[in-house]
């Protein structure tokens, strides 16, 4: 195991245990995967009213590589402002950089009014 992933889920304190699951499931959105994003996704959907959102994990609620980031989260885009500039022009470069600025400030909100544990940094 990485030791990265052993101080951070140790750092995390215990989840509780969730039964696997088992057999048919029907249900209007299932959302794959227990990292940031799948999370955030399953987060999002109950948030806003969506019943019977189901997340699976094949481990544990942010294993891989959620686990081994510690949960660096910014606005921007992997291809670097510059690119994004040249390749959608101002306009659409803008209305896309703004739309990560407001998932990170999503999060945030999120922590603080959730109360999660996670270290922020401005």
């Amino acid at each position: 195991m990485h030791a990265a992933s052993d101080y951070y889920r140790h750092s995390a304190g215990s989840l509780p245990p969730r039964p696997p699951a088992h057999g048919r499931i029907d249900a209007p959105c299932v959302v794959v995967g227990g990292g940031f994003a799948g999370l955030n996704t399953a987060y999002g959907l109950a948030e806003r009213g969506l019943p019977g959102v189901v997340l699976l994990e094949a481990a544990t609620l942010g294993h891989g590589a959620s686990g081994h980031n510690g949960g660096f989260v910014f606005a921007g885009h992997s291809r670097g402002e510059a690119a994004l500039l040249a390749e959608q022009g101002p306009e659409r470069a803008r209305r896309l950089h703004g739309r990560t600025r407001a998932a990170v400030g999503l999060i945030r909100e999120r922590s603080e009014r959730l109360g999660i544990d996670c270290d922020r940094v401005d």
